[in-house]
């Protein structure tokens, strides 16, 4: 059993993955040009770890005899279809910046040192995931045709 502090903790955790902005733009379809195709790509790599990731912190939260609340993806996100990949990037970063300031509160919170160790996990795949974003808007920008 995990704590009831503990388990909001992770659920949080979870939710910060689950319903993330490269797990919307998913769904979204953000247009893109044929020189976005690093940016789009690396989008996707980012959502399939997020997915992988959220579901490996519900099944810890199950094995505990927790339950699993995956939450809603936050409203402001519904106004960003089908708009431009070098529009969304700078906002897909900043996204994950603030996600990663709140990993670091949760993961400080909780008690359970196997679920301490998972979160400080996830942090460092985070981590990862800004800085390979981070890179992409350094990048100069293709001439447009």
């Amino acid at each position: 059993m995990i704590s009831p502090s503990d388990l909001q903790a992770l659920n949080r955790l979870l939710q910060l993955h689950y319903r993330s902005l490269p797990m919307y733009l998913e769904y979204a379809d953000p247009w893109h040009r044929h020189d976005d195709q690093e940016a789009v790509e690396t989008l996707r790599h980012v959502a399939s770890d997020h997915e992988a990731t959220a579901q490996r912190i519900a099944q810890f939260i199950l094995d505990r005899d927790g339950t699993v609340d995956p939450g809603e993806f936050p409203m402001e996100f519904t106004d960003l279809h089908d708009l431009d990949m070098q529009y969304l990037l700078p906002m897909v970063v900043e996204s994950e910046k603030r996600t990663l300031e709140e990993m670091k509160q949760l993961a400080a919170t909780l008690q359970d040192p196997e679920a301490k160790a998972l979160a400080e996990e996830v942090l460092g795949v985070e981590q990862a995931h800004l800085e390979q974003l981070e890179q992409l808007l350094q990048r100069p920008a293709q001439a447009k045709p």
